[in-house]
């Protein structure tokens, strides 16, 4: 009586390992499955951060202005991405405007991070209307003032002959 069960076990044993070999074979030279086509998302304008046309600049203005919290970090972003002086008072105005301290921290920096990337002249000059602006918060006027004293100091010219040592 112990024989058949036993050749029956053995019997399944091979079947289920016969399907799994099958399966590891067939997984090699079947053609992969085809992916369904993704949807099309309305992923907004395409900008080239590198050239922001006009249009660009409006959209990210309107961002900055009417826009969720999620929207204006990423408006920021992209400004700060384009190192476009045009972005610098956008900037400044909704660190002006918005009522929560950590955005209006986080704008100020940027503007003054899109300033370290330009040159001498149009940073003293974006500085200056800066610090023109009364109701930006006071950490960051501090910045500006820093910022502005920094670059203010005209640079030592280069000696053409140094001494040999």
């Amino acid at each position: 009586m112990s024989a058949p069960w036993r050749v029956g076990v053995v019997a399944m044993v091979g079947v289920i390992g016969l399907a799994a070999v099958s399966a590891l074979a067939w997984r090699e030279v079947a053609p992969p499955p085809r992916e369904a086509p993704a949807p099309e998302a309305d992923t907004g304008p395409v900008m080239d951060l590198n050239h922001l046309q006009p249009q660009d600049l409006a959209f990210l203005r309107s961002v900055l202005t009417e826009g969720e919290a999620p929207g204006r970090r990423s408006a920021i972003r992209a400004l700060v991405m384009s190192e476009d002086l045009r972005g610098v008072p956008m900037l400044l105005d909704l660190a002006e405007r918005t009522p929560e301290a950590s955005e209006a921290t986080l704008a100020c920096l940027a503007a003054l991070d899109v300033l370290r990337l330009q040159s001498r002249a149009d940073a003293l000059s974006a500085l200056e209307d800066a610090r023109g602006r009364r109701s930006l918060p006071e950490g960051c006027r501090a910045e500006i003032d820093d910022r502005t004293a920094l670059l203010d100091v005209e640079p030592a010219p280069l000696d053409p002959d140094p001494a040999p040592r």
